[in-house]
């Protein structure tokens, strides 16, 4: 329970929750729905820097991991402020996927850290790599994002909530790097660390 519990629903979110988590109804769809839930969870979207680094992009991949634990922290704290109830667990009749269940039961809702983590990435791509890029990361953020719906565990403003949370903390560690020398000196010298390792491992 939070210091300000929030167990109530707009009138407007109970039918469109229920028409996103009924949609489907099928095996593949509840695969896929998995999948992409998966892919969103807090220790896989890491790996995402790996790619970034070995494209080069050596300081941008300092900040995807500094903007993912930032975005977890502002997560958290949310969260546990609100102490909103699961629609899996505060409704009837909610459709649950057996691959997946209402596994985050006892957890608060509000917002959802998979939206914000996936959002925040594309954004930060957005502003540090490309167009084309943000565009593809907020593909892959919006199949995230419905995917928490579909499988029973997030209300539709828990989406919006996390996409605000995730926009709003790629916005400002983008302008952090961008002003705060304390920042560049930090991630300059984790990323010269990093370099020296990487060139000193020998070639298979």
């Amino acid at each position: 329970m939070g210091l300000l519990p929030w167990t109530g629903v707009d009138g407007w979110e109970e039918p469109l929750f229920r028409a996103l988590n009924a949609a489907g109804i099928h095996p593949v769809v509840d695969l896929v729905m998995v999948v992409f839930t998966t892919i969103g969870v807090a220790y896989l979207l890491p790996f995402v820097s790996i790619e970034v680094w070995r494209r080069g992009r050596h300081a941008l991949a300092f900040d995807v991991l500094a903007l993912l634990a930032l975005t977890v922290v502002a997560t958290e704290v949310l969260k546990g402020l609100a102490g909103r109830v699961r629609p899996c667990e505060a409704l009837a009749g909610v459709r649950l996927s057996p691959l997946y269940g209402c596994v985050e039961a006892g957890e608060p809702a509000f917002p959802s850290g998979h939206a914000a983590r996936a959002v925040g990435l594309a954004t930060l791509f957005s502003l540090g790599m490309s167009r084309r890029a943000g565009v593809t990361m907020a593909v892959v953020a919006a199949c995230i994002a419905t995917s928490r719906v579909y499988l029973g565990v997030h209300w539709p403003t828990d989406l919006l909530g996390g996409v605000a949370l995730g926009v709003g903390m790629a916005v400002l560690l983008w302008t952090v790097q961008g002003r705060v020398k304390a920042y560049r000196d930090l991630r300059s010298r984790v990323v010269r660390f990093f370099e020296r390792g990487t060139r000193e491992v020998p070639d298979a």
